[in-house]
This record gives C-alpha cells, structure tokens and sequence, in this order.
C-alpha cells in the first residue's frame, strides 16, 4: 500500500542544552525495561544492551538540537479502516521511508559538524527486517552509520514531542490511522 502521495510533512525542530534535557527528559532504566519489551532488544546493534555507559555518552555533548517530521494524513486516509496486515504494512512502509529521508539530513549534518552524533529515530533497518548481525553473534556489518534513538538512550520521545516540539505523539486506533505521526531525531552537539 502506497502512501507516499496522500500525506503531508511538516518539519519541526528545536534545540536544547544536553544537560537541561538529561535531567528533564531521559531516564535511562526506565526506557530501558520498555526496550527488553521489543523484538529488537539484544537483537540490533542499534539498540539496547549496550557495552557503553549510557550516561557517559550523553555527558560528552552540550547542546542538541532535535527534529520532527510530521507526517499528517488527509481525512479520506483516517476514514479508511484496514486490517493489522494492511495497517502495519502502511506504517512500515511510511515510516521507514521517512525515516531514511531523517538519516540522509542527519548525517549531511553529523558531517558537517565535527564532533556531533546523530541520533535517528526508532531501531536501525540499514540490512533489512531482521536481518542484522548482531542476532548472530557478529560485529555490525555498517559500523560508520550505525547510530542510536533518544529513546535507546532513556530519552522519552513522547515528553520530548509534546513539550519541545508541540506535537504530541499519537497512535494508530481501532485500525485506523491517527491525524498525523511523527519521527523524532536529534543531532548531539560538542
């Protein structure tokens, strides 16, 4: 199912000082008993366990600036109902899509700025669904573009786009699509 027409983006951001964000908006032990609840936990090198020190990471950076992209479906879409294959392969394919169009902007940006890390949103799907190494017991087969979430660092997202990007996150209901979805990212900054 082919979405990419029948939806808007709105592009969103705003920047923060890491420190005032650490200690508003991330809680490491408790975004991370959300990620042992995912299918990509210890799964995908992008996501939790971690051999670093999540704190130390975030303690490297000053500023960060964060990026939304909103994408807001036309009411014809959200009228439609569609079954849970449907509604996962919409989302699948929207989100991901989106989501290589972040990773794009973020690392032209990550390059441009000498020590700054992107950070991109949800879990990485650089060698396909299911398919990374990690679930074999092998080093990342993309180590330069490998890059973490806010929320596989303890960054609540949802906190984060309410209250810095004023678009609160919403969901997929009763197999219908909400009024918009958004991608939250970030650029960690020296």
């Amino acid at each position: 199912m082919e979405l990419s027409s029948s939806y808007q983006v709105t592009r969103l951001s705003a920047e923060i000082g890491v420190a005032d964000y650490c200690a508003s908006y991330v809680d490491p032990p408790r975004f991370l008993a959300y990620c042992r609840q995912c299918d990509a936990y210890g799964k995908v090198w992008s996501c939790p366990p971690y051999d670093f020190s999540v704190e130390e990471l975030w303690q490297k950076y000053s500023r960060m600036q964060l990026f939304c992209r909103k994408l807001t479906f036309g009411p014809e879409l959200r009228q439609r109902r569609y079954d849970k294959e449907q509604m996962g392969q919409l989302l699948r394919g929207t989100l991901y899509r989106e989501r290589a169009y972040m990773e794009r902007e973020l690392f032209t940006l990550e390059a441009a700025t000498p020590g700054s890390l992107a950070l991109l949103p949800g879990s990485c799907h650089r060698c396909g669904e299911g398919n990374c190494t990690r679930r074999e017991g092998k080093p990342c087969r993309d180590p330069e573009h490998l890059r973490h979430s806010l929320e596989s660092l303890g960054g609540d997202v949802g906190r984060t786009a309410s209250e810095l990007l004023d678009t609160p996150l919403l969901w997929s209901s009763e197999g219908r699509l909400p009024e918009y979805l958004t991608l939250v990212a970030a650029l960690l900054l020296p």
